[in-house]
């Protein structure tokens, strides 16, 4: 697991940390922001295709680890389409 501070532009990492929140955005089309943090930074999941429970899953305060190649836009960090699991136990994650 890559600290988030760690991680760089065009890396294919794994991640893991706390969601601090999640959002739908409209315009040319939907699209899912589900940002993650942990104690060094945050960065971004994006999703183009999604359902409605998947915005209910990724609920603000749920432990998230996720494997997806980081691309950077501006002075953000983003990861699109990552494949993802929620944590049961916190404590597998370390934030």
């Amino acid at each position: 697991v890559t600290p988030l501070s760690d991680v760089r532009p065009n890396d294919s990492c794994v991640i893991a940390g706390r969601i601090a929140r999640t959002e739908i955005r409209f315009g040319r089309r939907r699209i899912l922001l589900c940002h993650i943090e942990d104690n060094t930074g945050i960065l971004t999941l994006q999703f183009f295709h999604f359902r409605q429970n998947q915005a209910a899953t990724l609920a603000e305060g749920a432990f998230i680890r996720a494997f997806g190649e980081v691309r950077g836009f501006g002075q953000r960090l983003v990861m699109t389409h990552p494949e993802y699991r929620i944590l049961e136990d916190p404590w597998s994650c370390p934030v």
